[in-house]
């Protein structure tokens, strides 16, 4: 129960952060002082999103390796075994699309 509550402080002390960053914002354009400048943001953002997607393939890999045991028991009959290949068939297509899909989109517009 502690945890949830310090999670759900932890979203409003982030939340009020924003609000405040905002209202600053919004105070310097009231004043007349707001100028545009493009910052580095743009690049923090690119690399946030390129360690984000690297460290969620790595994470699909770890937990795809580690609980492989759990996702089909051992086929006991000969039409299991080819089940079971069809179902590791099956992964492997749509994972391959699922990224290609990520990284070429424009390929799979129709």
């Amino acid at each position: 129960m502690i945890e949830i509550i310090l999670g759900i402080a932890a979203v409003l002390i982030v939340v009020i952060l924003l609000l405040v960053f905002r209202i600053h914002s919004l105070v310097a354009v009231m004043r007349g002082s707001h100028q545009k400048r493009v910052g580095t943001s743009n690049s923090v953002n690119a690399f946030l999103l390129l360690l984000v997607m690297v460290l969620g393939f790595i994470g699909f890999i770890w937990i795809s390796i580690h609980s492989k045991e759990y996702y089909l028991p051992e086929a006991v009959s000969e039409h299991g075994k080819r089940t079971d290949m069809m179902f590791w068939i099956t992964m492997g297509i749509l994972t391959f699309a699922f990224f290609c899909y990520e990284h070429f989109p424009l390929c799979f517009s129709f």
